[in-house]
């Protein structure tokens, strides 16, 4: 029941978390988890090497799927799980009962940033890199078009410039439009939102997840989607992996089933389907 590490490890938030949860896992389940040693991998987007056969690493996401190696275990920010993490799963639990889908704003909601602009794109095969910010910055597109069904909204935006598209390494696989050049070249005026904390998100009756920005990985923010009473909605977009970088719990969902999963094109007529079909909205808030 007691956890080992050496104090060079120590320091780095995701690396403290994850001892956290590791420690509230052996408080309860210590006669289940025999002796071993392990290496954790907090990266975003999971192990860039083979593992070591002989030597078991946990990781919190794998962006290219299953060939990736590793164990998935949760993300550093679910804490301790008995303690802090029970808690607040509890609040936001109470916080999506209060409010009945049908009272809420029929948006698909989600707040963010986009800071494409530290992208080093030195080649057409760094464009992976900027897959998180280009599927922000193309969700919140659909906010100019039709701010009455879509809330995508940025707190901070600072996309990749592109100075000319004839010259973009990655016209190719992240094609630019009208509509993304208009928001950045105005600064992402059109999208900009104000923050907002979990207490206020079940105000939403679709909640929009998003792959991280930085590597276009898991986003923590899913941690709490699920828990609020609105249907969990995935994007799909360029460079990134089918239904989003595989965590933990990814071998329990079905599209369609827990979340649904949307694109620039489908977004709309998926909202659509969902309010005018009751039953597979009950089984997608569930």
């Amino acid at each position: 029941g007691r956890l080992f590490v050496h104090k060079a490890y120590l320091g780095e938030m995701k690396r403290e978390l994850h001892l956290r949860f590791m420690n509230s896992v052996l408080r309860k389940k210590s006669d289940l988890i025999k002796n071993v040693v392990y290496t954790f991998d907090e990266g975003a987007s999971g192990p860039s090497h083979e593992c070591d056969p002989h030597l078991p690493k946990l990781v919190i996401a794998k962006k290219n799927g299953e060939k990736q190696c590793g164990v998935l275990v949760p993300n550093p920010y679910f804490g301790d799980l008995y303690r802090n993490w029970e808690r607040e799963r509890s609040a936001l639990v109470s916080l999506g009962r209060r409010r009945k889908w049908e009272n809420r704003r029929p948006q698909l909601f989600w707040r963010g940033k986009i800071r494409g602009r530290e992208a080093v794109i030195n080649k057409e095969r760094d464009c992976a890199r900027e897959a998180g910010n280009y599927a922000r910055l193309q969700a919140a597109s659909l906010t100019t078009h039709d701010s009455k069904k879509f809330d995508v909204r940025t707190n901070t935006c600072r996309p990749r410039p592109i100075r000319s598209l004839s010259q973009d390494l990655c016209r190719k696989v992240l094609p630019q439009n009208d509509d993304l050049a208009k928001i950045r070249d105005s600064g992402c005026r059109a999208v900009q939102g104000r923050f907002m904390n979990h207490g206020k998100f079940n105000a939403f009756q679709f909640l929009l997840d998003l792959p991280g920005s930085t590597t276009g990985s898991y986003s923590r923010n899913l941690n709490h989607l699920w828990l609020l009473g609105a249907v969990v909605v995935f994007w799909a977009g360029p460079l990134l992996e089918p239904g989003g970088a595989l965590q933990w719990y990814s071998a329990g969902l079905r599209d369609g089933r827990t979340h649904v999963t949307v694109n620039v094109s489908t977004a709309k007529a998926t909202l659509d389907a969902i309010t005018d079909h009751v039953d597979w909205r009950n089984e997608l808030l569930e």
